[in-house]
């Protein structure tokens, strides 16, 4: 079994300890009014990762990410919920929006 995750998107926030960040990225196909839809995906970083890239990540770059999924259980107000999120492994970064606007 396989449990890892790929994405390409464009950087829309990270938080200020670069333990967490939210890539929006186009689907492939049209909804049925003809427009293309974006989806948001908040991914978690490691320690390791934050600290790492932390002085290279710019609001709008075009990033891609692999890593995998956790799952894990909490318990609320004594009802019981399952969360699952990604975590990066590994951050390319694929361009710089300042790099395009030179």
């Amino acid at each position: 079994m396989m449990n890892m995750f790929t994405v390409v998107g464009r950087l829309m926030y990270v938080s200020s300890d670069y333990t967490n960040l939210v890539l929006t990225c186009v689907r492939s196909y049209k909804d049925s009014k003809g427009e293309y839809l974006n989806d948001e995906f908040t991914i978690f970083l490691p320690n390791g990762i934050a600290s790492k890239t932390a002085e290279y990540l710019k609001l709008g770059d075009v990033v891609g990410i692999k890593g995998h999924l956790e799952s894990f259980k909490y318990t609320k107000e004594g009802k019981e919920y399952r969360q699952t999120r990604l975590l990066a492994d590994k951050i390319s970064f694929l361009s710089s929006k300042n790099l395009e606007e030179e």
